[in-house]
């Protein structure tokens, strides 16, 4: 039987680190899903190009790292709405 991955997908450098980590991974022993940040209606991560073949899974964007007007009322519903999608990922895939 398979091992389940979840793996969380972002841009830049962080993704390319993470395809050379999944590069390594044997697809025999490994079944791989994938989460991606969802930024109002950009879907932008979820269309990055993974080596390994799994389902995809979106999850809310907890906020933006430089200072935004009205984030620090924002980032806290963000943070609640991401576990909400996190434990549905979780329930659902059972990595």
């Amino acid at each position: 039987m398979k091992r389940r991955c979840l793996v969380l997908l972002a841009g830049g450098g962080w993704h390319n680190q993470m395809v050379r980590i999944l590069e390594r991974l044997s697809a025999e022993e490994f079944e791989f899903a994938y989460a991606y940040p969802v930024v109002g209606r950009d879907h932008s991560a979820a269309t990055c190009a993974v080596p390994r073949p799994g389902p995809w899974f979106p999850i809310r964007y907890l906020g933006y790292t430089r200072p935004v007007r009205w984030q620090r009322m924002q980032t806290p519903v963000n943070l609640i709405r991401a576990v909400f999608d996190a434990v549905g990922i979780l329930r659902k895939w059972r990595p």
